[in-house]
């Protein structure tokens, strides 16, 4: 009997299930506490199927975006199709079939993803990078979730959000923290936020920057901060129309789709509604531990 295996990424648990594959290998060691092998059917919130056969014919099925390199997103008669690419558009690894409601998905894999070849055959894991990403992304748009470009860190068990762009000091201010702080990381690129009901929690991602910080671990969130890099320590509590403006270049939306547009807009408003914001210019020492830890108290 093939194997089953749960993909656990913001705390939402993917069932991978094979057809036709008896395993699955995922060598990426940032993938290592996210992924697991087991043995009988197990709750799970969103369902993939594994599967390795020809992709089916989308010729007629409209393109709604093309990132123009890497895949492409169709929409047909209630159903999303995510096409990848190797060296080009005619070259497809993988078109992956999910339902209206984003919690089923069926992947068709070209041969290339074999290691091993029959009888037993073994496959490269391809839910991975950049699928898994765009597979939660639409899972969470009408969720209360959001994927946001920040590292993310834990202070007296209680999180800070560090927002930004490429460049804007995220590697850095993670390594810093890490260097002072006995608690985990989340990670230091991408962080899922999800609401409780209660409150908001963050979770680390499989999706790490130049610290390579991958924590399967999550924490209520205390703070959402915008960051900068400066010349010294300065923070800013800022208004929810300012926090708004900074916080939607750094989640990931799929800005072609206005039905997951909105509900990642509705969690977005929700997020800044509740949780304080501040733009940060920090200086990179070690003394910005001690400053945001004063700032949650």
């Amino acid at each position: 009997m093939p194997a089953s295996y749960i993909l656990d990424i913001g705390g939402v648990r993917s069932l991978l299930k094979l057809k036709g594959i008896s395993e699955l290998l995922e060598n990426d060691p940032c993938y290592g506490p996210f992924f697991s092998t087991i043995d009988h059917i197990t709750d799970h919130d969103l369902s993939i199927s594994v599967d390795i056969s020809d992709p089916p014919d989308m010729t007629d099925i409209p393109m709604l975006f093309d990132n123009g390199s890497s895949w492409s997103f169709y929409r047909d008669s209630g159903s999303s199709y995510i096409k990848l690419y190797g060296t080009g558009h005619d070259d497809i690894l993988l078109v992956a079939e999910m339902n209206g409601d984003n919690d089923e998905v069926s992947i068709k894999c070209d041969e290339r993803f074999i290691i091993e070849g029959a009888p037993d055959i073994i496959s490269a894991n391809p839910v991975r990078y950049p699928l898994d990403q765009i597979l939660l992304m639409y899972y969470l748009s009408n969720r209360r979730g959001l994927i946001v470009h920040a590292a993310g860190s834990s202070i007296n068990n209680r999180g800070l959000i560090f927002a930004g762009r490429s460049g804007s000091g995220k590697s850095t201010i993670s390594r810093l923290i890490a260097e002072r702080s006995k608690e985990p990381l989340l990670s230091d690129d991408r962080v899922v936020i999800r609401s409780n009901g209660k409150g908001y929690l963050a979770y680390g991602t499989p999706w790490p920057g130049e610290e390579g910080i991958a924590s399967n671990s999550k924490v209520e969130v205390g703070g959402l901060f915008f960051i900068h890099h400066g010349t010294e320590n300065i923070a800013n509590e800022i208004s929810p129309i300012d926090a708004i403006e900074r916080l939607l270049p750094a989640v990931s939306s799929p800005w072609f789709d206005r039905e997951a547009v909105a509900g990642i807009l509705s969690s977005c408003d929700d997020l800044i509604s509740n949780v304080p914001c501040y733009d940060l210019h920090f200086y990179p020492d070690h003394n910005i531990f001690d400053f945001v830890k004063e700032i949650l108290s």
